[in-house]
Formats: structure tokens, C-alpha cells, sequence
């Protein structure tokens, strides 16, 4: 419905209405003239509810009452204080209460209205009533119907004298419901026709039969830069002056004056048009213009030309990438393969039908290509994924027709429709004929690799083996002379003690001192090499409590020297608990040793947090928050120059006739450290004291108890 129609039907409504109230005033005026005339005067005064209204002799007065009552619209006969005098069955059937029940009542006592609605109603009604205005122009209320239903309705109203003494009101009221319904419906379906002319990049114009511009709207005119103003009113053929298709649009519009559709298709602004052009008709189909419709596929056509490009990009890569595609429209029994493939199979496209043909012959084709012993698992694979609906990615060999052996991967998927029902099967077959024989050329070489790591293993074995039983002589074919020769040392002094000079005890005495150095150094080396033999298990270890007894066995080799230990609490560890006492042992030897004859030595063992940028002294290994444990001493200190020798075995860097040691107990600390996944570092300076830095992994806080 147009909002032309709309207008009309307003308008029909209000013309019924009035005549109508018309004829009612009419017929009234003349009652109560005829009435008057026959001497029988009747005052207007409020009627008691239900009272009926005296039926009129007259005939003219029976047809006034029965107009009265069928009138198409709700009629209330109201005196000035609003008490109804009389309703028609309307009325009754709208307001939605019995006739008796509406006599004689107030509109007021009623309460159908709003209390917004009904001031303004009483406003309107006493200004009609009381003579200031001679008609109460439509007004839209909402009422209250009896059973409580609220419905539009439209109101009027009328003076109409009555008996020759003053004036009733005439009110008439019509349901606008439908009306009201049809005006939203109509807003609805004008909103939704602009939203989409809004929201497609179309245009419509329309025509005279002279080509004179009758309308144009739609948002693909702002694309081609005019406006509906700069078009209406103007003759078509003189704003297509300087177009190339002038003398087209001529020949395609003459044919819609005939009342034949052309599609059409140009260039218009540099936007691509396409569209179709046709008779414009009337009610009764004769043709009174031409009516077209413009959409700008400017996008879609550079969109078309960009998937031709990528269907070209992706035939070369499947060249380049040795692979082709297929594809089985399962509802035809239609089964295609690409050219690439073709290709890859050595097969001329237009050679035996390979390029398009039914499933079951293509399939049997393919399959007659493929190795005997592959072809089975290839019908598994297809009947497994049409039926259950698995992947579909299998590996086989073919044989081309020029007889060339190739490994093919032919990979697909099955599209279903909403029922899970199979419609088309496609996928890829690529052939990895190089990359099978490069894992072949892999595997030989990994097994000729194990091989040789065997091999090596076994060597490193039997190296093992040869460090054990050198260890075990060392323990006891090397010890049992240095033994025996320190026994016979013994024996000697008490033989002929007596008879020896003062320098043959001095050399009795060196080689004691060297057998026991020898002793001590084979011990040593021992020591190191159980480093990596013995088993790692690590345990929560309180490092500050096994630094407490190791000081108290530290000062236990000398109890007349005195040092000042400072020994940090809370220090804990996940390690090995015999090799940190070991290296505890051999730090703390180290600092002991090296401060005698210091005064106010002093041995500190601590931690210190890691940095942002790493641990402490260069441990780099510790990451942020991690301690980085040491032991520091204020002693003789060594060369900085000369740290990286420290922990390396029989290295040192003091006279030993200073300081006694076989240089091995700081190679065997690094070498346990290492082992725990951390770093060791010293620093010092001669004459100063030094310091050993170490880190382990952090141990994980405790579980709450």
C-alpha cells in the first residue's frame, strides 16, 4: 500500500463520518420541530440509568432512530454535563458494556480513558458543549474497553439541537485499529525497501514514454557521482549526450516501449554496470514508460578477474609442486581430473577419455595404472571415507605408461549435505617419488650411522672397562708398595736407627713424605673418578647445617689455629648429599689452607640472589631470583690472570713447599658441579683473599603441611 492509498483511505473515513453526523443533525433538527409543532414540549434532563428512550411515533422519527442505531460507527448522544442520553449498538459493541449500563452514566463516571486522555476529552467536550467551537475535529484516544482490552479509536463530535431547547452532543467513535496495523505495516515495508536500497550498490530510474527521467534512487548513484535532483526532469538521451552507448541505449529502450526486457552491460564512470532495462505499465498493463534497474559490479568483476588469476597461480604451483587434483560429483557419477595430473601420470589430456568420465570407469583406468599390491588398500580408503567418513590420505605406487615407477600421496575429502549424505568427493595427489628415495637414502644412513654409534659405544665400553681395572690397580697394586715401602721405612729407623747419621734421617724422612704424597694422590685421583661413576640422588639437602660440621672437622686438623666463620642460614638444595659434603670439604680445606698464618682470617659461606641479567662473578647458567652459593676467604689469594687452571687436575698455582696439595681437589669440585647442571667460577687476588662462586638448580619451595 502506497502512502497515496493511505491518504485516500483517511479521507474516505472522514467524509463518511461527517455525513453521517450530518444526517443524524438533520433528522434530529426535524423531530423536534415536528415535535414542537404538536404542542408537546420535553425538557432535557438526566434520564436514570437504564431508562429506555421513548420510541418516536413518527415514521420519519423510526427511521432516524434505526439510522441511529446500524450507523457504521460508534454514536453516543450526550447532553452538556456529559450524561448519555443514548448509544447505537456500535457503540455498545465497541465500548465493550451493556446498553443499560451506559444510559444515563457520566463519560466521566465510565473511566474508558486514560486520566491524560480523559482531561483533554473533557477539555475538548466542554468547549463543544458550551458553544466556543461548533465541531470537535478528530482526536485519537486509546480506551479501556469493559473487559479491560485497550483499542485506538478516533473521535469526533457535534452539536445537534434538541426539541427547539439547546443543544445534545454528538460524539461517534470508529476502531482504528486495522488502520493502525496497516500504517505500521506499511512504515515497515517503506523502512525495509529503503534499507535496501540503501544497502545494495543498485540504482532504478524510471521513464516517460518521451524518455523523460520520472524518478532515479538507489544508492549506486552516488558511485557514478549524480544525484535523483541533477536527473529528474531531464531527458534520458540528453544526459547520455556524450556517452559511447548512445545509440544502443536508444535501440534497447524503443524495445522496452514495445514491451520487450534487455539485460545490458557497460562502463559508466569507471564502474562496471550491469543490469536489465523493460516496459513500465499501468494497472492495466498498457505500457506508460520504461523502468530500469542498475547494479555496479565493479567489485564482483575484479573479484571474477582475481579468481581466474589464483585458479591460474594454483595450476602453476601444482606443476611446479608435481600435483594434480581430482574431483567426483558423486550425484552424476562424474569424475574429473586437472590437466597437472594428467600431467603427473604421463597421460595426454585428450588419450583414452582420462580427463572426464563416469566414476566407475575412471576409477578402474587409475586403478590399472597402480602397482598389484597397492590397489586394494586404495578401495579400502575410498569405501572407509564415503562410509564412515575417515580421512582419505594414502601412499602408493604407480606405474606410468612410459614405465616410470612412482610413490604418489593422494589425500580428499568427502562434502555432505545437511543429512551427512556424500555429494561431491575431491582432494590431491602429489607425487613424492624424490622424497621416498631421499628417506631411503636417510634410513641407510641412519643405519650406517647407529652402526657406527654402536661401534663407538663399544669402544667407549671397553675404554671404561680399562679406566676401572687401572682404578682398581691404582687402589691396590699401586698403594700396596707405597705400604710397604713406608712399613720398611719403619723397620729401618728401629734397626739401625742407631747406626744412621743425622742426614740419613732426613732422607728416611723425605721418602716417607713422598710416599705419602703419593698416597694421597692417588687417593685424590680416585675421588675424581668416582665423580662420574657413582650414581646421582639428589635429596632436599640443608647445605647451611652440613657447612656447620664440615667447619667443626676443618679445625679439628689444626685445634691451634683460630679462624672467624660466618655461615648464612636457610641455605637449601635438591643435590647429591656425599658429593656437595665433598665439595664442601674441598672448599673449605682450601680456605682453611690458605689463610694459616693470617692474622684475623676470616671464611664466609653464603648466597646471593641472580640479577636480571644473570648470576653473580659471571655465572650466566643462574636465572633471575636463583642463589648463587660461595665460599670466601681472606687469604693468599692467586693470579685472576690464572683462575681457568684452578679446576683442571694437577694444576697449581703455589709453591707447595708453601702450601701442600696435589691439585686436584678443586678439579674434582668443578667436575661435581657440572655434574648437578650448574658452573663454578673463582675470583681472587694475590695477597687478597679468593672467592668460589657456584650455582645448582633451585629447589622447589616446600608443600604446605
Amino acid at each position: 500500500m502506497t502512502s497515496g492509498s493511505t491518504d485516500l483511505s483517511q479521507a474516505g473515513f472522514l467524509v463518511a463520518a461527517t455525513a453521517v453526523q450530518l444526517a443524524i443533525a438533520v433528522a434530529a433538527y426535524l423531530l423536534g420541530r415536528a415535535q414542537s409543532r404538536a404542542a408537546r414540549p420535553v425538557r432535557l434532563r438526566p434520564r436514570q440509568s437504564g431508562a429506555p428512550v421513548p420510541a418516536p411515533a413518527d415514521p420519519l422519527a423510526a427511521r432516524i432512530k434505526a439510522a441511529f442505531r446500524l450507523a457504521p460507527d460508534a454514536l453516543l448522544l450526550c447532553d452538556p454535563s456529559a450524561s448519555i442520553i443514548d448509544v447505537n449498538d456500535y457503540a455498545v459493541d465497541l465500548i465493550g458494556y451493556p446498553r443499560d449500563e451506559l444510559v444515563g452514566r457520566s463519560l466521566i463516571d465510565l473511566a474508558v480513558l486514560s486520566p491524560e486522555d480523559q482531561t483533554k476529552a473533557a477539555t475538548e467536550f466542554a468547549r463543544l458543549a458550551g458553544g466556543q467551537v461548533s465541531k470537535m475535529h478528530p482526536v485519537e484516544f486509546a480506551i479501556r474497553r469493559g473487559d479491560a482490552k485497550s483499542i485506538p479509536v478516533e473521535i469526533r463530535g457535534d452539536l445537534i439541537p434538541w426539541r427547539g431547547e439547546g443543544n445534545s452532543v454528538l460524539l461517534s467513535a470508529r476502531d482504528i485499529s486495522e488502520h493502525k496495523k496497516a500504517q505500521a505495516r506499511i512504515r515497515e515495508q517503506q523502512a525495509r525497501l529503503t534499507l535496501i536500497f540503501e544497502q545494495l550498490p543498485a540504482h532504478v530510474w524510471t521513464t516517460d514514454t518521451d524518455l523523460r527521467i520520472l524518478s532515479a534512487a538507489g544508492r549506486g548513484l552516488h558511485a557514478l557521482g549524480v544525484t535523483e535532483a541533477e536527473l529528474v526532469g531531464r531527458p534520458l538521451l540528453e544526459v547520455m549526450a556524450d556517452s559511447p552507448i548512445l545509440e544502443q541505449t536508444r535501440i534497447v529502450y524503443g524495445r522496452a516501449l514495445t514491451g520487450v526486457t534487455s539485460p545490458f552491460a557497460t562502463t559508466l564512470a569507471g564502474n562496471e554496470i550491469e543490469g536489465v532495462i523493460g516496459p513500465l505499465r499501468d494497472a492495466a498493463g498498457k505500457v506508460e514508460g520504461v523502468i530500469g534497474i542498475g547494479l555496479n559490479v565493479t567489485e564482483e568483476s575484479k573479484a571474477r578477474r582475481r579468481l581466474l588469476q589464483s585458479e591460474a597461480l594454483l595450476e602453476q604451483a601444482q606443476r611446479m609442486a608435481h600435483m594434480g587434483s581430482w574431483e567426483w560429483e558423486i550425484a552424476s557419477g562424474c569424475v574429473r581430473w586437472s590437466a597437472d595430473l594428467l600431467h603427473l601420470l604421463g597421460i595426454e589430456a585428450d588419450e583414452g577419455g582420462y580427463c572426464d568420465g563416469p566414476s566407475d570407469k575412471m576409477l578402474e583406468a587409475y586403478l590399472s595404472l597402480v602397482v598389484e599390491e597397492d590397489r586394494e588398500a586404495i578401495r579400502r580408503g575410498v569405501d572407509a571415507t564415503m562410509e564412515e567418513g575417515v580421512p582419505y590420505l594414502i601412499e602408493h605406487r604407480l606405474r606410468c605408461p612410459d614405465g616410470t615407477l612412482r610413490w604418489l600421496l593422494t589425500s580428499g575429502q568427502v562434502e555432505r549435505d545437511r543429512s551427512g549424505k556424500p555429494l561431491r568427493f575431491f582432494g590431491f595427489i602429489q607425487d613424492i617419488t624424490t622424497l621416498k628415495t631421499a628417506a631411503e637414502e636417510v634410513r641407510h644412513l641412519n643405519a650406517e650411522l647407529e652402526q657406527r654409534v654402536h661401534d663407538r659405544t663399544r669402544q667407549l665400553e671397553d675404554a671404561v672397562e680399562d679406566l676401572r681395572s687401572f682404578s682398581y690397580a691404582v687402589s691396590h697394586d699401586l698403594r700396596q708398595p707405597l705400604r710397604t715401602i713406608s712399613g720398611f721405612l719403619t723397620l729401618l729407623e728401629e734397626e739401625a736407627g742407631g747406626a744412621l747419621g743425622e742426614g740419613a734421617h732426613v732422607h728416611l724422612d723425605r721418602v716417607r713424605a713422598a710416599a705419602h704424597r703419593m698416597d694421597a694422590l692417588i687417593g685424590d685421583l680416585l675421588a675424581l673418578s668416582r665423580v662420574n661413576d657413582a650414581p646421582l640422588v639428589c635429596t632436599r639437602l640443608d647445605l647451611s647445617a652440613m657447612a656447620a660440621e664440615m667447619v667443626c672437622e676443618v679445625e679439628a686438623t689444626d685445634p691451634a689455629r683460630r679462624a672467624h666463620w660466618v655461615i648464612q642460614s636457610g641455605l637449601v638444595v635438591d643435590a647429591d648429599r656425599g658429593l656437595m659434603r665433598l665439595v664442601l670439604e674441598n672448599l673449605f680445606g682450601n680456605a682453611w689452607k690458605f689463610t694459616r698464618g693470617r692474622d684475623g682470617a676470616r671464611i664466609e659461606f653464603g648466597a646471593e640472589h641472580a640479577g636480571a641479567s644473570g648470576g653473580p662473578g659471571g655465572l650466566g647458567d643462574a636465572r633471575h631470583g636463583e642463589p648463587v652459593f660461595f665460599v670466601r676467604d681472606n687469604g693468599a689469594g692467586f693470579d685472576s690472570s690464572q683462575a681457568s687452571r684452578l679446576f683442571q687436575p694437577f694444576q697449581r698455582l703455589h709453591d707447595a713447599r708453601e702450601f701442600e696439595g696435589t691439585g686436584v681437589g678443586l678439579a674434582t669440585v668443578g667436575r661435581i658441579i657440572r655434574r648437578h647442571g650448574g658452573q663454578i667460577r673463582a675470583e681472587g687476588r694475590r695477597g687478597a683473599g679468593a672467592t668460589f662462586r657456584f650455582s645448582l638448580p633451585a629447589a622447589d619451595p616446600p608443600a604446605p603441611a
